[in-house]
């Protein structure tokens, strides 16, 4: 007898083209459509991938009533009128408001499983509100999920949890050839007879695109062959072009702007890829760079270590070390037979362990389990 499908709602705040966003968006697509009919519901914006959910025929709920304060604390009770209409047997938070929401929705529907994936990657550093009722809500979820085993260990810490109460399950990337959303944004260039040095973050403070300027600054004397794209946009937009003028550094440091699909436009473009963060829970960016053959180099933040020093992909650096950073660039900009032994290297280790199919075959192992399936 055929086992009925189990219904499965993932929460979100957006559905964005942001790491969290795009491990949703990607379950979404590869989830095994036998055993789970799967739907989403985002608590704010729905965002571009969320409108291709939508195009392509997915469910896609939208809680425009949690979008003020005042009505934010009843957002979960929205949310649980959605779980009764479409009979979801199991909730799936990522991040940690829509935590709030699908933990207090189970706590007044028992019955409804509860599976959260962690995605932060600095903690304890939260405001203390957010932190206590992160740990609280923690406690009511069937399962934790991390995508990190640093990231785990300090979530363990933090809360006071048993490391062997916490999942870890890896993001994972949709590899070239594989069907994907292709619309082309073509980035004006390449400069001509120039190496590129490239990375795509959103503008935060988090991203340390002040320090990446602060390198370009001092590459362009020795290295006048290289120049630096950045692709992106968010609040410190205006400040960091502020800082670039100021340094002179217009013909070195070119920002793109928001490209969609970054992954296929940007990349493939550059020749070394660099990420200056400084603090990461798990980089799909510097997954989907390493697919593209392109040499890392990353500051030793979350998984970075693991995923790019053990595949030979490329320096790991600390964050806000200068010289150590640019010692490693120098070392690629040199060498370009090292580039592309650490690009394949790179490239082979992604295929073998991080892709959307192994990430969502783990998920999908979590809820059979938590479904007693």
């Amino acid at each position: 007898m055929k086992m009925a499908k189990k219904n499965i709602m993932i929460v979100i705040s957006s559905i964005g083209g942001a790491g969290a966003e795009l491990v949703v968006y990607n379950l979404c697509r590869n989830i095994d459509t036998e055993k789970f009919n799967v739907s989403v519901c985002h608590l704010k914006e729905r965002g571009r991938n969320g409108d291709i959910l939508v195009r392509d025929g997915f469910k896609v709920h939208e809680l425009k009533e949690s979008q003020t304060d005042t009505v934010r604390y009843l957002s979960a009770y929205w949310l649980r009128k959605r779980v009764i209409q479409n009979k979801i047997d199991l909730l799936h938070s990522h991040n940690i408001e829509p935590l709030f929401d699908c933990g207090l929705c189970k706590i007044i529907t028992p019955k409804v499983k509860l599976v959260h994936t962690y995605h932060y990657g600095n903690y304890p550093c939260l405001p203390l509100r957010y932190l206590f009722l992160e740990g609280f809500y923690s406690r009511i979820a069937d399962e934790l999920v991390a995508v990190g085993y640093n990231q785990k260990r300090q979530i363990a810490s933090t809360y006071r949890i048993n490391q062997e109460r916490i999942r870890t399950v890896y993001n994972g990337i949709v590899l070239q050839g594989e069907k994907r959303d292709n619309r082309k944004d073509d980035v004006k260039g390449p400069d001509p007879g120039k190496i590129i040095i490239g990375s795509i973050c959103t503008f935060i403070y988090q991203k340390g695109i002040d320090y990446l300027l602060r390198i370009a600054n001092e590459i362009r004397y020795t290295n006048p062959e290289v120049v630096f794209w950045v692709a992106g946009d968010g609040p410190l937009r205006a400040e960091l072009e502020q800082q670039r003028c100021e340094m002179g550094l217009q013909d070195t440091v070119r920002f793109l702007g928001w490209v969609p699909d970054a992954a296929q436009n940007v990349i493939p473009k550059i020749d070394i890829f660099m990420q200056t963060s400084r603090w990461e829970a798990m980089s799909m960016v510097i997954l989907e760079a390493m697919a593209s053959g392109k040499p890392i180099i990353a500051t030793d933040v979350g998984e970075n270590r693991k995923i790019v020093e053990a595949a030979g992909a490329g320096f790991i650096v600390q964050a806000g070390d200068v010289q150590e950073t640019i010692d490693c660039a120098k070392a690629l900009i040199k060498k370009p037979e090292l580039r592309i032994k650490m690009g394949r290297n790179g490239k082979t280790a992604v295929y073998a362990q991080y892709t959307v199919a192994t990430m969502t075959r783990q998920y999908e192992a979590i809820y059979s389990e938590v479904l007693r399936m």
